[in-house]
């Protein structure tokens, strides 16, 4: 067995870096600090357009961290915590301790973070690493634990009563969903502007054809979340909210939205 994590706390009032401000046992202190973040993986805007989500964002509700001491297969333990406890940016990584520690003799562990989802409860798998602690000093990992991009099959029909139609989808809480978002760093808050289904339906607002890229059932991959998919068609306009949870097993089918370019649901 291995022994229980202690909670490092930061000392109210206090501001430093690195260990400084924490409140430490007084024995010398050794073992491992975890951390994780959520960035976005669907890359149709390159790196630039990934966004880091919070936990809600991501639809994560807690973490498991599992530990294996490689050099005794009879110690091995997994922990769970509240996603929000050992979550942190690369900025918090840099200046604050993480609040998950691990007491932990000199050896070589396995660590595998599994995201437990806040839809259904199943675990998604996440990455895992090997680490070395000594028997002096604190070593530290921080994980990204975002779910896979999850599919959304877009249904179409009525495409022989328009012209032309427009959409983008947008996140339909940024300032819940997005790290930072409060700050004004969410944008116009449209989730990708380079999104395009694989029969060439791009989500940019754009305007298109209804017998070209729309006469054709659409499906994409997206990262789990809630938003809005805004539709304009011939000058009427309508938003339909979207929300995907994670997948914990990749052979379940896509989420699928009807669309009737014919009369939306918004025509009543």
């Amino acid at each position: 067995m291995l022994p229980p994590p202690r909670l490092l706390r930061l000392i109210p009032g206090v501001f430093a870096l690195g260990l400084a401000a924490c409140a430490l046992p007084s024995d010398p202190l050794s073992g491992l600090e975890v951390s994780w973040s959520a960035t976005e993986r669907e890359a149709s805007d390159g790196d630039e357009g990934l966004r880091l989500r919070t936990c809600a964002g991501a639809r994560i509700r807690r973490v498991e961290l599992e530990l294996r001491d490689l050099d005794d297969e009879g110690r091995h333990e997994v922990f769970s915590y509240p996603c929000e406890l050992g979550y942190q940016t690369a900025d918090e990584v840099a200046t604050l301790p993480s609040s998950v520690f691990f007491d932990l003799r000199a050896g070589t562990y396995e660590v595998v973070a599994r995201a437990i989802s806040e839809v259904d409860g199943e675990a998604i798998a996440g990455p895992s690493i090997e680490v070395t602690v000594s028997d002096h000093g604190v070593e530290r990992i921080a994980l990204e634990v975002a779910p896979p991009l999850v599919p959304w099959r877009l249904e179409i029909t009525g495409q022989d009563a328009c012209a032309s139609a427009s959409a983008s989808l947008r996140y339909a809480e940024p300032a819940t969903d997005l790290v930072g978002a409060e700050e004004g760093d969410a944008g116009d808050a449209r989730y990708r502007d380079g999104l395009v289904g694989d029969q060439g339906l791009a989500l940019d607002g754009a305007p298109a054809a209804c017998d070209g890229p729309w006469a054709s059932a659409q499906r994409f991959e997206l990262d789990p979340g809630r938003y809005l998919l805004e539709v304009e068609v011939d000058g009427r306009r309508c938003t339909l909210p979207l929300e995907l949870g994670p997948l914990a097993d990749a052979s379940a089918g896509a989420a699928t939205t009807t669309l009737d370019l014919a009369k939306l649901p918004c025509d009543g």
